[in-house]
């Protein structure tokens, strides 16, 4: 049965297919179409930042792919918490930037007050002061 309708191109698959092969940068280029295509989908911007950090080592450009997801448009408030986010994951995990994190962190908290992602971000602020705690103490 064939409505004669044309097939909508999947970017992301097209994407996909291009990363599986070990061709990031033609991922990248294919995710940042994606994106083009969808603009209130993080999905690619995600995809583009995950390879920077996995496939091509090079956190400083996922920071600031994530960076201009987040100043590229006006995004839900669950989008951008989540952007937001792994942003301060990668400042913390990745840089070792533990102040930028907690700012990022302090961010939401200020900009999502009353919700979940603020709840979150001051659960995340107090495990991280717990760490640093108990690893002074054990430098002591």
């Amino acid at each position: 049965y064939d409505s004669a309708e044309m097939v909508e191109k999947d970017v992301m698959h097209d994407a996909r297919s291009l990363m599986a092969q070990g061709d990031y940068e033609g991922a990248i280029a294919a995710f940042r179409q994606a994106a083009a295509a969808d603009p209130l989908n993080r999905l690619p911007w995600v995809e583009i930042a995950k390879i920077y950090k996995d496939n091509l080592h090079d956190p400083a450009s996922a920071i600031l792919t994530i960076r201009h997801a987040l100043e590229s448009q006006e995004w839900e408030i669950n989008d951008a918490a989540y952007f937001l986010f792994r942003l301060a994951e990668l400042y913390n995990e990745v840089e070792g930037d533990r102040a930028s994190a907690v700012a990022i962190m302090n961010q939401v908290i200020e900009q999502f007050p009353e919700t979940r992602h603020s709840a979150n971000a001051r659960n995340k602020l107090h495990e991280w002061e717990v760490a640093d705690a108990a690893a002074a103490q054990e430098g002591a």
